[in-house]
């Protein structure tokens, strides 16, 4: 099969799978407004089960979560003969396994434009990180940045541009039952939803838990431990619909990328508690909603729960200007301005 776009204006979004986090769903929506402008390509590296086939210009590859070295260089494989079927000219890249293979592919004649989505890129890998962002740099690759307080995504070597991440106004729904607490991403370490079970089980407080991940099992074993009133929903796409405005979401991350969950809950009106912690003090959200450990978050549960008055709900200014700065049109005029002025 020959290239299937000489296109100039032509771009693929690269992203580790269609769903399951807040940089991957932020790019979902961002791939529906840029096709509008140019030749939009979606590349998923990961199959997470999700149905694309009603997405234009979407495209996933083989390698199932976890997979294995193996699993990793058949995708790979598959990514090359993508990349020169599709022919793009630019390539928005995003997050660790999408610069991995973007660092080593023998590109030509690209424009690589690297999307930071947290404060803390490649954690655990910092040596395999090095030397990716090493080759990436010497590619003279640019960089976006989702955070306005973090121009600077690696080490002071990038200067970067910041585009806030577009989030779609959520859709609460209306249970006819008592205010329930939720959290709501991947449960991983850095999560640390350990705090939500032990918080709502002293408060004694239903918790929704939407997500899935490694922490999974340890979280169910948790629960049951310290009697938590728990419902493990998995990944549920809209599990906003499952929410009431009553309800109060718990992010008790030691440190978070974009916090789109949080924006999400900004948006719908319902109450918050967070971990304080520079990533989430950017939201500047009123005082009594951050919490300094785990205890901090039980006690204040408790409050929300025999008080329930609005202590922890977010601003409406705060709100109107988190509408404004996040709506699609917005985000995406911004994008196709930074393409447009820099390609």
């Amino acid at each position: 099969m020959g290239n299937l776009s000489n296109d100039k204006k032509s771009l693929a979004i690269i992203t580790n799978s269609f769903t399951g986090g807040g940089a991957e769903n932020a790019m979902l929506l961002l791939h529906s407004t840029l096709t509008v402008d140019f030749g939009c390509h979606l590349i998923a590296l990961n199959s997470d089960g999700s149905d694309f086939q009603d997405i234009s210009g979407a495209h996933v590859l083989n390698r199932e979560w976890g997979s294995g070295i193996f699993g990793t260089i058949s995708a790979y494989l598959s990514f090359q003969r993508l990349l020169w079927q599709l022919s793009p000219r630019t390539l928005i890249v995003n997050c660790e396994l999408p610069e991995l293979f973007v660092a080593m592919s023998p590109l030509r004649n690209k424009r690589i434009i690297c999307v930071e989505h947290t404060s803390r890129p490649w954690l655990n890998r910092r040596r395999l990180g090095l030397m990716v962002r090493t080759i990436l740099k010497l590619r003279k690759s640019e960089w976006v940045t989702v955070s306005n307080n973090n121009s600077d995504v690696w080490r002071a070597s990038f200067p970067a541009t910041h585009i806030p991440n577009p989030v779609s106004m959520p859709k609460l729904g209306n249970p006819n039952r008592a205010p329930n607490a939720l959290i709501a991403g991947r449960l991983i370490s850095g999560k640390r939803p350990e705090w939500a079970i032990s918080a709502t089980a002293k408060s004694q407080i239903t918790l929704n838990v939407f997500g899935d991940g490694p922490l999974l099992n340890r979280m169910k074993q948790l629960a049951i431990d310290k009697n938590c009133k728990v419902k493990f929903h998995g990944y549920v796409s809209d599990f906003w619909r499952l929410v009431s405005h009553s309800d109060i979401l718990l992010m008790p991350s030691a440190f978070e990328g974009d916090g789109i969950v949080v924006v999400e809950a900004i948006l719908a009106g319902v109450q918050i508690l967070v971990a304080d912690n520079p990533d989430l003090r950017r939201f500047e959200l009123p005082e009594e909603c951050y919490c300094s450990s785990e205890d901090q978050m039980t006690e204040k549960l408790i409050r929300f729960k025999e008080g329930n008055d609005g202590s922890f709900y977010p601003p409406t200014g705060l709100k109107e200007r988190i509408r404004i700065e996040r709506e699609i049109a917005s985000v995406s005029s911004k994008w196709i301005e930074y393409i447009n002025s820099q390609g």
